[in-house]
C-alpha cells in the first residue's frame, strides 16, 4: 500500500513537471515566433520610412530645380532680351531660403531697379 501511494504521487509529480517543461517550450516557442512577428514588422516600418525618404529627396531636388527656373525666368524672361539698348533692365535680388525662414520654401524675388 505504501509503495502504490508512492508510486501514485511520483506519477503525479512527474506529470506536473512534464506538464511543465511543456508549458516552459510552448512559451519559448510563442516568444520566439512574436520576436520574429516584431523583427518583420520593424523591418516594414523601416522599409516604409526609406521610402519616404527617397520621395522627400526626390520632391527636394525638384523643387530646387523649379526655384532656380523661376530665379533664371526673373533675370531673363522669356522673350526678353537683356542686350537689347531700348529696354530697361533692372536688378533682381533674390534672397536665400532658409529652415523656418520662409513658409513653404517658396524665394522673395524683387526687383531693385529699371
Amino acid at each position: 500500500m505504501a509503495t502504490q501511494k508512492r508510486e501514485q504521487h511520483f506519477a503525479r509529480m512527474t506529470s506536473r513537471v512534464i506538464s511543465v517543461e511543456q508549458r516552459m517550450k510552448k512559451e519559448l516557442i510563442e516568444r520566439r515566433g512574436h520576436e520574429e512577428w516584431t523583427r518583420g514588422l520593424e523591418e516594414d516600418w523601416q522599409s516604409h520610412l526609406e521610402t519616404l525618404q527617397k520621395c522627400v529627396c526626390e520632391l527636394l531636388l525638384k523643387n530646387r530645380q523649379l526655384r532656380m527656373g523661376a530665379a533664371k525666368l526673373a533675370v531673363n524672361p522669356v522673350g526678353g532680351s537683356p542686350a537689347c539698348a531700348d529696354c530697361p533692365v533692372g536688378t533682381v535680388a533674390i534672397s536665400s531660403v532658409e529652415a523656418g525662414n520662409h513658409p513653404g520654401g517658396s524665394l522673395e524675388v524683387k526687383v531693385l531697379g529699371g
